[in-house]
Protein backbone atom coordinates (compact mmCIF):
# COMPACT_ATOMS: atom_id res chain seq x y z
CA UNK A 1 0.00 0.00 0.00
CA UNK A 2 0.93 3.59 -0.46
CA UNK A 3 0.94 4.39 2.86
CA UNK A 4 4.20 2.35 3.61
CA UNK A 5 5.67 4.39 1.41
CA UNK A 6 4.74 8.01 2.90
CA UNK A 7 8.04 9.15 4.59
CA UNK A 8 7.39 10.87 8.05
CA UNK A 9 7.11 14.49 7.22
CA UNK A 10 9.30 16.68 9.88
CA UNK A 11 8.14 19.62 10.18
CA UNK A 12 10.49 22.59 9.14
CA UNK A 13 11.41 25.78 11.53
CA UNK A 14 9.98 28.62 11.35
CA UNK A 15 12.70 30.77 11.10
CA UNK A 16 12.70 35.35 11.72
CA UNK A 17 14.86 37.99 11.21
CA UNK A 18 14.68 41.29 11.94
CA UNK A 19 17.16 44.18 11.94
CA UNK A 20 17.00 45.99 15.03
CA UNK A 21 18.89 49.38 13.46
CA UNK A 22 22.76 51.07 11.98
CA UNK A 23 24.36 53.03 14.59
CA UNK A 24 24.79 55.46 14.42
CA UNK A 25 21.42 55.63 12.02
CA UNK A 26 22.64 59.17 11.09
CA UNK A 27 26.47 60.27 11.31
CA UNK A 28 28.32 63.58 10.36
CA UNK A 29 31.94 63.87 10.68
CA UNK A 30 35.43 62.16 9.93
CA UNK A 31 35.75 59.40 7.65
CA UNK A 32 36.05 57.00 6.98
CA UNK A 33 33.79 55.47 9.66
CA UNK A 34 32.13 52.45 10.95
CA UNK A 35 28.05 51.48 10.53
CA UNK A 36 27.55 48.69 12.77
CA UNK A 37 24.33 46.72 12.23
CA UNK A 38 22.53 44.41 14.48
CA UNK A 39 19.86 41.95 13.80
CA UNK A 40 17.80 39.03 15.43
CA UNK A 41 17.34 35.88 14.43
CA UNK A 42 14.61 33.68 15.86
CA UNK A 43 13.95 30.21 15.21
CA UNK A 44 10.77 28.30 16.44
CA UNK A 45 9.57 24.77 15.99
CA UNK A 46 10.96 21.35 16.37
CA UNK A 47 14.32 21.93 17.93
CA UNK A 48 16.61 20.32 20.48
CA UNK A 49 20.10 19.79 21.67
CA UNK A 50 19.59 16.37 19.64
CA UNK A 51 17.99 18.31 17.04
CA UNK A 52 19.51 21.60 16.31
CA UNK A 53 18.69 23.66 13.67
CA UNK A 54 21.86 25.24 11.69
CA UNK A 55 20.19 28.50 9.87
CA UNK A 56 22.42 29.92 6.85
CA UNK A 57 22.24 33.69 6.65
CA UNK A 58 24.39 36.61 4.93
CA UNK A 59 23.85 40.50 5.37
CA UNK A 60 23.03 42.61 1.86
CA UNK A 61 23.80 45.78 1.42
CA UNK A 62 22.15 48.86 -0.09
CA UNK A 63 25.37 49.17 -2.48
CA UNK A 64 24.86 45.60 -3.95
CA UNK A 65 27.62 44.26 -1.19
CA UNK A 66 26.56 40.47 -0.15
CA UNK A 67 28.19 39.29 2.61
CA UNK A 68 29.91 35.86 3.44
CA UNK A 69 27.80 33.09 4.48
CA UNK A 70 27.23 32.61 7.94
CA UNK A 71 25.70 30.01 9.98
CA UNK A 72 23.97 30.36 13.40
CA UNK A 73 22.88 27.05 15.40
CA UNK A 74 20.01 26.87 18.07
CA UNK A 75 19.64 24.25 20.38
CA UNK A 76 16.29 25.58 21.73
CA UNK A 77 13.58 28.10 20.63
CA UNK A 78 14.69 31.71 20.91
CA UNK A 79 16.45 34.59 19.51
CA UNK A 80 20.09 35.24 19.06
CA UNK A 81 22.04 38.59 17.89
CA UNK A 82 24.05 39.15 15.11
CA UNK A 83 26.15 41.71 14.24
CA UNK A 84 28.24 43.05 11.17
CA UNK A 85 30.33 46.20 10.52
CA UNK A 86 30.59 48.55 7.45
CA UNK A 87 33.78 50.62 7.07
CA UNK A 88 32.35 53.64 4.78
CA UNK A 89 33.02 56.84 3.82
CA UNK A 90 35.60 59.42 2.85
CA UNK A 91 36.68 63.65 3.08
CA UNK A 92 33.50 65.37 1.19
CA UNK A 93 31.53 62.07 0.97
CA UNK A 94 28.19 61.97 1.60
CA UNK A 95 25.52 58.99 1.17
CA UNK A 96 22.46 57.00 2.75
CA UNK A 97 21.81 53.84 2.52
CA UNK A 98 20.99 49.87 4.35
CA UNK A 99 21.91 46.92 5.34
CA UNK A 100 18.99 43.91 5.85
CA UNK A 101 19.69 40.30 7.00
CA UNK A 102 19.29 37.66 4.32
CA UNK A 103 18.05 34.08 5.82
CA UNK A 104 19.42 31.54 3.09
CA UNK A 105 18.16 28.28 5.07
CA UNK A 106 15.92 26.66 6.01
CA UNK A 107 13.12 29.10 6.19
CA UNK A 108 14.30 31.84 3.30
CA UNK A 109 13.38 35.09 3.63
CA UNK A 110 14.57 38.92 4.54
CA UNK A 111 14.45 41.23 7.04
CA UNK A 112 13.43 44.79 6.74
CA UNK A 113 16.14 47.13 6.37
CA UNK A 114 18.18 49.26 8.71
CA UNK A 115 18.85 52.51 7.08
CA UNK A 116 21.84 55.33 7.83
CA UNK A 117 22.75 58.69 6.72
CA UNK A 118 26.57 59.60 6.41
CA UNK A 119 28.07 63.22 5.63
CA UNK A 120 31.66 62.80 5.87
CA UNK A 121 33.55 66.27 7.17
CA UNK A 122 37.60 66.45 7.07
CA UNK A 123 37.90 69.74 8.06
CA UNK A 124 40.52 70.84 9.88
Amino acid sequence: PAAEKMEKVVPIPKIGATMMKAEPESYAGKCPTVITFKGHIAAAGMISVSKPVTVKYAFIRSDGVTGPVQTITFTKQGAQTVTNTWHIGGPGFSTSGWQALKIISPDPKESRKASFTLNCNNDK
